[in-house]
């Protein structure tokens, strides 16, 4: 604030009281505050929400870089090509549809989707995820995955198989044909079946490509994490 401000006892207080007013307009409250504790206190209880942009801010032309949404469904090309965008809070999400995320290339390292059941064509495509951890996937589109080059771990907990309609879900990424190699982990009920299933046997019988049980990482060393109690990222399974 400039000097002569500063000693304008009548342009401080309307100073303050226009602050006073963003404070009240954005915590939602019409209280009086006191200056300067009952300002401090006001902004302390703003909630954050985890610094995200909710859906209704997502605008064409915005750059994104934080989301937080309680909706169920990120639809058709809702993000496409939000390059910036690293972090995506959706406690309820429960499908990613076509395109919805694609070229999102800076959406990278684990992350973990305890509600998605449903995966559409380019859902991921071109990202920069390195592990996925999905506890109720049912069904996946084509090119899901593709050009995810650090994709190497997949975890699906569903307790009966998860869907996959063609391999090239997993082009240009370590479960492809050619490349590294990826782990999957599943039930270890499921184990044999995954191994045999079409489209499944194709991508982990390639050279370096592995399928394994869930239950075995609580006593593997060189598991990535005891998937048994923890999910893909670190985080603690809720009890």
């Amino acid at each position: 604030m400039a000097l002569d401000k500063l000693v304008d006892g009548a342009q401080l207080d309307a100073d303050l009281a226009s602050v006073a007013g963003a404070i009240r307009t954005k915590g939602g409250t019409s209280a009086q505050l006191a200056f300067p504790a009952g300002f401090v206190s006001a902004i302390d209880a703003i909630p954050t929400g985890g610094g995200g942009i909710s859906a209704d801010d997502w605008l064409d032309g915005n750059v994104i870089t934080s989301i937080d949404y309680d909706g169920t469904a990120i639809n058709d090309y809702k993000l496409y090509g939000q390059s910036a965008l690293t972090t995506l809070n959706a406690p309820n999400l429960t499908a990613i549809r076509l395109s919805a995320m694609q070229y999102c290339s800076s959406f990278s390292g684990p992350k973990v989707f305890p509600k998605i059941t449903t995966l559409g064509n380019y859902a991921f495509s071109r990202c920069a995820i390195t592990a996925l951890d999905f506890s109720i996937l049912s069904n996946m589109g084509l090119y899901t995955f593709e050009r995810n080059s650090q994709l190497n771990v997949l975890v699906l907990r569903r307790n009966t198989m998860t869907a996959l309609p063609s391999i090239n879900a997993f082009n240009n990424t370590p479960f492809a044909s050619g490349n590294a190699g990826g782990t999957l982990y599943v039930p270890a009920s499921l184990v044999s079946q995954y191994a045999q299933a079409r489209n499944w046997s194709t991508i982990l019988g390639y050279a370096n490509n592995q399928i394994k049980s869930i239950e075995s990482t609580a006593t593997d060393p060189t598991a990535p994490v005891d998937l048994t109690t923890h999910y893909i990222d670190g985080t603690l399974i809720p009890t």
